[in-house]
C-alpha cells in the first residue's frame, strides 16, 4: 500500500481516470471547513 503523497496521487489520478462521464469533479484546494470549499459547495449543489 503506498502512503503519503505518493499514494494519495496515484489514488487521485485513478480516481480522475475511472469517473464515468456523468460525474463532475471539481478539485478545490482547500479542507472541508475552509471557505474555499464553503463558497463552492452552494455553486454546485443549488444547479
Amino acid at each position: 500500500m503506498r502512503r503519503g503523497k505518493a499514494g494519495l496521487d496515484t489514488f487521485l489520478s485513478e480516481l480522475r481516470a475511472n469517473l464515468p462521464e456523468s460525474v463532475e469533479q471539481h478539485a478545490i484546494d482547500a479542507h472541508i471547513n475552509d471557505e474555499g470549499f464553503s463558497d463552492k459547495a452552494p455553486e454546485v449543489f443549488d444547479r
